[in-house]
């Protein structure tokens, strides 16, 4: 499930290995392949390329599209299988518990400097001892509807009788669908009360006993059904919303009326990385 789609040049110093280390193009005759688990379309295909001209390393890249089948690999790889992993600031304190990634040898990190305040010493990980941002973004709602203001845009689509024109979809990640739907009810994206879970939970059910539910659907699926015509709005992440937007200017993306929040995909090692130079975890 991509959130952006980076086709920045910078973007293949700052992938994989290029974000760990200063890595200098290397000569070999078997390059050293850095296998990187990372969100579906997120990588542009012409970087790949480019970041073994630069670096000499070969990068291969695994998707996934949702964080619990992300867990689920790595939970289930064969040793050295991953590299780097990129992943969502609310998965990886559960990516840290289970020891699923390695702390971070700061020093081998000459592009950290690059890393703009705001996103530093996180609450996700203190100190960016694990991880170092990537991207962010925002997550909203994808619609077809040039008759609907953008600035009045709200959950209420989703479980009001008289805004429902046709079939939708929520996100298939269940921690970020959690705090829309608390955001829905007006409550805070980060409570931890049970009466506020259950109604959020509760609302989540709503919109599944309505007939125009088509499901839950991962950003990129839910995108590509939109431009189908299969599906009038689901809940997406500003990368798809841009791409399916950029080839049916009909489209519209808001952020809801009730409140979104801003995500951060970050990079970190897998704790059983294989190690080449400039990859081994402190």
């Amino acid at each position: 499930m991509n959130k952006l789609v980076s086709y920045f040049t910078v973007a293949s110093v700052l992938l994989a290995t290029g974000i760990f280390c200063g890595c200098e193009k290397k000569s070999q005759q078997q390059p050293v392949t850095v296998t990187v688990l990372t969100y579906s379309e997120y990588i542009a295909p012409e970087m790949i390329t480019d970041f073994q001209m630069k670096t000499g390393y070969k990068l291969q890249l695994e998707e996934y599209e949702a964080q619990e089948e992300m867990i689920g690999k790595l939970q289930t790889a064969m040793e050295k299988q991953y590299d780097v992993i990129i992943a969502s600031d609310v998965v990886i304190p559960q990516l840290i518990h289970l020891g699923l990634i390695a702390p971070l040898d700061l020093g081998k990190v000459p592009n950290k400097v690059n890393v703009a305040d705001q996103f530093k010493n996180s609450v996700y990980d203190p100190g960016n001892n694990f991880t170092l941002p990537y991207l962010w973004g925002t997550t909203g709602i994808l619609y077809r509807d040039t008759t609907l203001d953008e600035n009045s845009v709200s959950y209420k689509m989703f479980v009001d009788a008289n805004q429902i024109k046709g079939k939708f979809s929520l996100l298939d990640e269940s921690r970020s669908m959690l705090s829309m739907a608390l955001q829905a009810k007006g409550l805070s994206a980060n409570s931890i009360k049970i009466e506020d879970i259950n109604k959020a939970v509760d609302w989540i059910h709503g919109c599944k006993q309505d007939s125009h539910f088509a499901g839950f659907e991962g950003s990129v699926s839910a995108k590509d059904k939109i431009l189908a015509n299969e599906l009038w709005a689901a809940i997406v992440f500003n990368g798809e919303a841009m791409d399916a937007i950029s080839e049916d200017p009909t489209l519209r993306y808001a952020i809801p009326t009730e409140g979104s929040f801003m995500w951060v995909d970050a990079m970190t090692l897998s704790s059983h990385a294989q190690t080449p130079m400039g990859l081994t975890p402190s």
